[in-house]
């Protein structure tokens, strides 16, 4: 299962808050923001996002990440 967040704003969040449909870590697997893609490497996740039981867009899980301005991840839930 894959969780894509885009951003299609000029703006960057530091902890933007994202509901998953499953508890468990999710695997930050491309971050466009990361220096291999010609981004600035200020807005990476570090890998593993832990989600928690807090309810957020519907779901019953959320995790918190950063996001670049004008950029896109893809996480897979591993568990």
């Amino acid at each position: 299962m894959l969780l894509v967040v885009c951003n299609f704003t000029p703006v960057a969040y530091e902890a933007f808050r994202v509901g998953v449909p499953q508890p468990g870590t999710w695997k930050e697997m491309l971050n466009s923001d990361d220096t291999t893609f010609g981004g600035a490497g200020q807005h990476l996740n570090g890998g593993d996002c832990l989600s928690d039981p807090t309810e957020w867009n519907g779901r019953p899980q959320s995790i918190e990440v950063k996001i670049a301005p004008l950029g896109m991840q893809v996480f897979e839930w591993l568990r």
